[in-house]
C-alpha cells in the first residue's frame, strides 16, 4: 500500500477521508480513537501530576531547595493540575470542532462516582472559579480572614489567606479513580485501533488505489512535529510491536509496585 518506512498522520487525513465519504468506518474509527487518545493523554499527565504531589509531599528531601511558601505552591499547582486533566479528560465539554466527549460516569463503579463529582465539585467552585470548597471532610481549600487590631487613634487592619490547595486523603482517592478511566480510555483506544487496522488491511490486500491517493498528502514528519531530537528512537521504541495492528500512541500504564511512577 504505502512504502513500509512510511508515517500516515491519519489525525491530518482524517478530513479528507470524511469528505470523500467512500470510507465511513474507517473515518468513525479514526475520529473516535483519536477523541478517546487525546483524553486518555489528558489522563496519563493527571496521574503524573498526583504521582509527583505524591513525592512531595511524602519523600523526604524532595522540594528541599525551596522555601515553605515555593513548596506550597508546586503542591498546589500539582494538586490543580490534575484536577484540571482528569476534568478535561472526562466532563468538560470541548470546544467545538477540537474533541469530542467519549466518557459517561455511568461507565464508573457506583464506589467511584461520588470522588467523580466531588473533582467537578472542587474543579468548577474552587480551581477553575473562586471558592472556598468548605465542605471537603479534610477542610476548606482557602481560609480568608480580615484581621483588626485596635490602636491609638484608629485600627490596624490585615488580610490573612492560607491557600494551600491539597487535600491528601482526596489526592489518594482521586489517584484511585483517575487510573480506573484511564484503563477504560486505554480499552476504548485499542478498539478503535484494532478497527483502523482492519480497515486499513483489508484496503491493502484490495490495492485500494484510492484509499492511498487520499493518504498520501498527509505523511508524517517527526521532525517538525516533535520539538527536540530523538525523535527517530522514540517512534522506533513505540513501533516495537510484532503485532500487525501497532498500539503505539497509548500505552499501558506500568501499575507495577517497582515502577512508582509513569514519569520520566
Amino acid at each position: 500500500m504505502i512504502a513500509t518506512a512510511a508515517r500516515v498522520d491519519l489525525a491530518a487525513a482524517l478530513p479528507a477521508l470524511q469528505a470523500h465519504g467512500g470510507y465511513p468506518s474507517l473515518a468513525e474509527a479514526i475520529r473516535i480513537a483519536l477523541n478517546t487518545a487525546s483524553a486518555h493523554e489528558d489522563l496519563r499527565g493527571a496521574r503524573d501530576a498526583l504521582l509527583l504531589l505524591r513525592r512531595l509531599t511524602k519523600e523526604t528531601g524532595i522540594g528541599a531547595d525551596f522555601s515553605e511558601g515555593e513548596r506550597d505552591i508546586m503542591v498546589g499547582t500539582l494538586f490543580s493540575q490534575a484536577i484540571v486533566l482528569y476534568a478535561r479528560a472526562t466532563d468538560t465539554p470541548p470546544i467545538k470542532g477540537e474533541r469530542e466527549p467519549w466518557f459517561g460516569s455511568s461507565k464508573l463503579p457506583p464506589a467511584s462516582r461520588p470522588v467523580h463529582a466531588q473533582a467537578m465539585a472542587l474543579r468548577n467552585k474552587a480551581i477553575a472559579h473562586f471558592g472556598k470548597a468548605e465542605a471537603l471532610p479534610e477542610g476548606a481549600l482557602l481560609c480568608e480572614a480580615l484581621v483588626m487590631r485596635p490602636i491609638d487613634g484608629g485600627a490596624h487592619i490585615a488580610f490573612l489567606a492560607s491557600r494551600l490547595q491539597n487535600r491528601a486523603h482526596f489526592a489518594v482517592d482521586l489517584l484511585a479513580l483517575t487510573e480506573t478511566v484511564q484503563d477504560l480510555a486505554f480499552k476504548a483506544v485499542q478498539s478503535r485501533y484494532a478497527d483502523i487496522g482492519t480497515e486499513i488491511f483489508a484496503a491493502a490486500k484490495a490495492r485500494d488505489g484510492v484509499l492511498i491517493q487520499i493518504l498520501r498528502p498527509y505523511l508524517f514528519d517527526g521532525a517538525l512535529f516533535f520539538p527536540g531530537e530523538g525523535w527517530q528512537a522514540q517512534m522506533d521504541a513505540m513501533e516495537d510491536d510484532p503485532r500487525p495492528v501497532l498500539y503505539a500512541s497509548v500505552m499501558k500504564p506500568d501499575r507495577t509496585p517497582e515502577s512508582g511512577s509513569e514519569l520520566a
